[in-house]
């Protein structure tokens, strides 16, 4: 398609940008396998790959399986960083355990927000806090109870996962005046959560994305995992005496 044409019609269908889709012909899937090649695939003298790419494996396909990857490598790659059908198979082994995750969080998730709620003394245990400092945190945030009945706080995994979220920056030298906002409902969500001094907080769901933040961005002085925890909490009601540790929330 001319230029001109590509850009009249990026305007009207209100594109934000636009780029060759060549010969994919396939579903949008592959268009955003091509995009993410030109996007991470770099070269260094040699054949372009993943510069996060540090261990190489030999593995076993079918014949048809190697002659599908072939031909869907020749189609999505892009001008110079064509890709070899190994590269792909790697690229596809990476979504799809991303979504395997992905499944395996929203199920843990769906499973927190039904299961009972702790009492407060119960929840002093689980965040490792006095539960003065329970009360404490209560009274400056008084949506963290799920509920109370009469003087007695009961705490759903929401309000934990926040108090978790308190304490760790608490342990982090985060003074009072400098905590950002309690996360939303909406917020925690996300699987992981990653807060800065500067009370910048970020929030995603993708393994990989979080791994990209970390490693790009090195403001991040706080950062919790969701899934450890929330498990952990699904199974404490049949661990009785089991100790609760904080490895799913560290300082880094």
């Amino acid at each position: 398609m001319e230029q001109n044409k590509v850009e009249a019609l990026s305007t009207a269908l209100g594109a934000s940008r636009s780029f060759e889709a060549g010969r994919v012909g396939g579903p949008l899937d592959l268009l955003a396998l091509r995009h993410e090649i030109g996007h991470r695939f770099k070269s260094s003298g040699g054949r372009p790959s993943d510069p996060s790419w540090t261990i190489s494996r030999q593995i076993p396909f079918s014949e048809p399986s190697w002659k599908r990857l072939r031909v869907i490598a020749n189609e999505i790659g892009v001008d110079a960083r064509r890709i070899g059908p190994g590269q792909l198979a790697a690229m596809l082994v990476e979504h799809g355990l991303r979504r395997i995750e992905g499944d395996e969080w929203h199920d843990v998730l769906a499973s927190s927000r039904k299961a009972p709620e702790f009492t407060g003394a119960e929840t002093a245990d689980i965040v490792a806090v006095t539960f003065r400092q329970l009360v404490d945190w209560t009274t400056t945030y008084g949506e963290l109870p799920s509920r109370t009945q009469g003087a007695l706080l009961f705490f759903d995994h929401d309000a934990i996962i926040r108090l978790k979220w308190l304490r760790l920056l608490s342990s982090a030298d985060f003074g009072p005046e400098r905590l950002p906002e309690l996360p939303s409902r909406s917020q925690i969500s996300h699987r992981y959560i990653l807060t800065a001094r500067s009370g910048v907080v970020r929030y995603t769901d993708d393994s990989a994305e979080f791994a990209e933040i970390i490693a790009t961005d090195g403001e991040f002085d706080a950062v919790i995992d969701q899934l450890p925890l929330r498990k952990r909490l699904l199974v404490m009601r049949d661990a009785e005496g089991d100790e609760t540790n904080d490895t799913e929330a560290h300082a880094i």
